[in-house]
């Protein structure tokens, strides 16, 4: 809404999501067990993070220093990082934090839905964003998502997010990530009703279009 608002003022405009697929996106402990096969990872607590290293707002240092935290306290615990590569910056910070070994940075990946469902929690402490699609698909996958408080709230579509200030320090957004959750479930039904649904949305669209 408030893009639209910025474009448009108080001309009308229609509404629509940035919709994912959310019944590809359901959690699904067989391919859960795959790929955490895949990757050995065990019984690892994983902790999930879609986002390219070269965007400074996505935070990555942050996120090495809260996941430093987490694997304090959870030796087994592993960063899963989709879409990242590498950087000087990055590997100098995870040596420094003594989490090298703990780190994958896995590169752009097609199957995002396949790893989501390897994760035990999504971490998003991204500095400035518009709607992330990302925390999306991860709640659509059943994730339990700690956000920072600079991203639009929109995007807490359900209860799986919980939202932190980046004031806050390390140390508490990593206990905060480690609190009991509740058995993992898709909030399938609850997102279609939201409007959330990338079918539903393209049928509104195709609508829109022949109309």
């Amino acid at each position: 809404r408030a893009s639209g608002q910025l474009w448009y003022g108080q001309k009308p405009f229609t509404e629509l999501r940035n919709a994912v697929d959310c019944r590809a996106l359901q959690f699904d402990p067989a391919v859960r067990e795959h790929m955490r096969r895949q990757l050995h990872l065990d019984d690892a607590f994983v902790v999930g993070h879609i986002g390219k290293t070269n965007i400074p707002q996505k935070n990555h240092e942050f996120l090495f220093s809260v996941f430093a935290e987490i694997h304090k306290l959870r030796p087994n615990a592993k960063l899963l990082l989709i879409g990242a590569v590498p950087t000087g910056r990055l590997t100098a910070l995870a040596k420094e934090l003594n989490i090298t070994d703990s780190v994958l940075f896995l590169g752009p990946q097609s199957q995002i839905a396949d790893y989501l469902q390897a994760m035990d929690l999504f971490m998003f402490p991204s500095i400035s964003e518009g709607l992330p699609v990302s925390v999306v698909e991860a709640q659509a996958a059943g994730l339990p998502v700690v956000l920072s408080d600079a991203v639009t709230r929109e995007v807490a579509c359900t209860p799986l997010v919980q939202t932190l200030s980046l004031q806050q320090s390390a140390e508490e957004w990593a206990m905060f990530g480690l609190q009991p959750k509740p058995p993992r479930q898709s909030p399938t039904a609850e997102l279609i009703a939201g409007g959330w649904d990338i079918r539903d949305c393209a049928a509104y669209l195709e609508k829109i279009y022949r109309g």
